[in-house]
């Protein structure tokens, strides 16, 4: 029998509450939805980036939770396979390795039947894009997808803009303050960003923070060439996630408009590794060294940092996307981050509980990272690999694997050590 630590879907409280908001106008999706897993195991829930289909799936697991024995939660994180290895079993054996893991939990889930419902958030990949897809589909208990990617060929609801005015004013009353008094400029906000969710909400906290007042911000809003009367259309992109330019264009000018201070630009251009599914505020305070977290609180206020009850940060994507094409991450801007990441792998001895997020930070830095120093990198994946090794974190040493090999492959870059590193590490993986 194995034991798993379950992850009950709660509506978070407190900043949370205001989710709750976004969930009203959604009812018939609810209804439609819960009509759909009548008659399907599988369904992938499927729309534009902000329109919340995160907090849909949420709401059905809430309104409906009366019906499953057992409703569990995933964050995707580009690899399945690794996700289902990364779920907390109990009983899992420290020294097993990543097969052995899989296998466990595999199988775990395969016994699961028709009364547990399992959410698989921002599965955002096609489906030839993750061959483990195939394994989950085999799941006999409910599988609830959400992604911005068009699976067509599978049970697929997609989700649309909520466009009703009183409800999105209403979701605007619970982050402005005074949105009642100013109510006719604050619908015609909300026009001018195409009903969009998100953008709602970054516009209602905009007001309330006193940044610009409601026709200063319409004014802004209507300048931009995301403009009510530019009516483009859904696009969908060549990895089959859909994407609207507008809807990009209204979070870009609302995150320019708040003009954040250098800290708090550098706190989101290190924000943009972090793990999807958000890490603790205060081991990413520790790794930038930061004294308080003060600046973290300011950028939650704002709605660019999610948080959580337990104090868990995220970016959402679309703010992500933004932040990355605005602060260029680098070797050398985040050379603090990197620092302490490369401190912590140097102590092989020590483990720490937090070493799936540290992992998962350290592949998206290889992603996303601008390389313009060369040295200080390869030391960095040279000094991250073993301690990955101690965790059997293969995904990871791959990856590490593989970006060496592009990068010791061009003769002007390394040296003799750093190839002799790879080669070590070739034949460990």
């Amino acid at each position: 029998m194995f034991y798993l630590r379950l992850f009950w879907i709660t509506l978070w409280t407190a900043k949370s509450q205001n989710h709750a908001v976004i969930f009203l106008g959604r009812e018939e999706e609810l209804d439609e939805l819960h009509t759909l897993f009548e008659e399907n195991r599988h369904i992938f829930l499927y729309g534009i980036a902000g329109i919340g289909k995160s907090e849909l799936a949420k709401a059905y697991a809430k309104q409906y939770r009366k019906q499953y024995t057992n409703i569990l939660y995933m964050e995707y994180t580009g690899n399945l396979y690794q996700d289902i290895v990364d779920m907390d079993f109990i009983d899992d054996p420290p020294e097993i390795s990543e097969q052995e893991r899989f296998q466990r939990h595999n199988r775990f889930l395969r016994s699961l039947k028709s009364d547990t419902l399992l959410i698989i958030d921002n599965f955002n990949v096609t489906s030839t894009q993750d061959s483990c897809l195939s394994v989950v589909l085999k799941y006999r208990c409910r599988v609830l997808f959400t992604t911005r990617s068009q699976l067509s060929e599978y049970c697929s609801f997609q989700l649309k803009e909520l466009k009703d005015i009183p409800t999105l004013f209403q979701l605007t009353s619970v982050f402005y303050s005074e949105a009642e008094e100013n109510r006719a400029i604050v619908e015609k906000i909300i026009e001018t960003v195409h009903y969009h969710t998100f953008a709602v909400e970054l516009a209602a906290k905009l007001l309330e923070n006193g940044i610009l007042t409601p026709e200063q911000l319409l004014i802004k809003l209507q300048e931009e060439k995301a403009s009510l009367h530019n009516e483009d259309k859904i696009k969908v992109m060549k990895d089959g996630q859909s994407k609207k330019a507008t809807y990009y264009n209204h979070i870009h000018t609302l995150f320019s408009l708040y003009s954040l201070s250098r800290k708090q630009q550098d706190i989101m251009c290190n924000m943009c590794f972090m793990p999807s599914s958000g890490i603790s505020a205060r081991i990413f305070a520790k790794w930038l060294e930061l004294p308080t977290l003060n600046e973290i609180n300011d950028l939650i206020e704002t709605g660019f940092v999610q948080t959580t009850t337990r104090r868990t940060i995220s970016l959402h994507p679309m703010i992500q996307e933004i932040t990355l094409s605005e602060t260029k991450p680098s070797v050398t801007r985040c050379h603090i981050l990197l620092d302490s990441l490369q401190h912590i792998c140097l102590m092989h001895g020590m483990e720490v509980d937090y070493y799936k997020k540290l992992f998962q930070t350290i592949g998206n830095i290889i992603e996303l990272i601008e390389k313009d120093d060369i040295p200080k990198y390869l030391l960095f994946l040279e000094n991250a690999f073993p301690y990955m090794d101690n965790y059997n974190y293969h995904k990871g040493m791959n990856g590490i694997i593989q970006e060496l090999k592009c990068l010791l492959k061009t003769k002007s870059i390394g040296t003799d050590s750093d190839r002799a590193l790879l080669l070590d590490f070739s034949g460990n993986s």
